[in-house]
This record gives C-alpha cells, structure tokens and sequence, in this order.
C-alpha cells in the first residue's frame, strides 16, 4: 500500500512533469484536478440519461462542510447535498453518545450504527429531494 502522499514526495525527474498522482491536497488520495473531471463526467453521465443526482459530503475528522472542491461542485452545478458530518452530530446529539460512537476504530468507516443512522438519513433526504434539483 502507497500513500499519495508518497508520490508527492518524489521529486519532478528534470523539471518536467510532477510525479503520477502528485498531489498538492494532502487531505485526499486523488489530484483535485483528477476528481473534478470525475465529478463532471459523472454529472454528464447522470444528466444525459435522466438521472438525478445527489451528494454527499463525507464525515471525516478533516472535513470542513461546504469548504472543499465537492461542495463547491455540487453547488455549482445546484445538486442536493447531504452531509453526513450534521448527521452524525445530530444522531449523537439526540442519543447522548459521542461521534466516535457511530464509527469503528478509525475515524473514517461508520460501524453497524454509523451505517444505519446514515443509511436512514439517506433514505429522508431522497423523499424530501424527489424530484427537485435545488440544493437543500
């Protein structure tokens, strides 16, 4: 397993061009550049065929809601978008538990609760979305 920071690491052979997967978003995997393509693709993708799109923002420890190239996107293009950080908060706040509580040992994959609270959250937003295009 190699880290993309790794590859940031390395570097340019005679100043030509950066490494593969050279990066300068040390929160993310993939070059920002790299995911906005994706992202545009995927809209294209789902708009051509009809397809209603929805986002949502994932509860990392470094995640900053609606400060990040995903959110921008999604708002950008006027797409729905959850965020799962408010989910969890909310979920915490109303059970008496911690955030931690909804996530396995490392702070990034939900555990059986996690999952359920966001998979219920999930299930809300599409009811309330149906149909509409606007960001909620």
């Amino acid at each position: 397993k190699v880290d993309a920071d790794t590859y940031a690491l390395l570097p340019p052979p005679d100043g030509t061009e950066l490494p593969f997967m050279a990066n300068n978003n040390p929160l993310v995997r993939v070059p920002d550049a790299d995911r906005e393509e994706a992202l545009e693709r995927l809209a294209a993708f789902t708009s051509d065929r009809g397809i209603q799109l929805l986002v949502i923002h994932p509860a990392y420890p470094v995640s900053k809601p609606h400060r990040c190239l995903l959110t921008r996107w999604a708002e950008r293009h006027g797409l729905p978008l959850l965020e799962a950080e408010e989910v969890f908060a909310a979920a915490a706040a109303r059970r008496g538990l911690k955030r931690s509580d909804f996530f396995q040992d490392d702070p990034f994959h939900p555990n059986t609760l996690g999952h359920r609270v966001l998979g219920r959250a999930v299930a809300r937003f599409v009811e309330v979305n149906r149909g509409d295009s606007k960001r909620r």
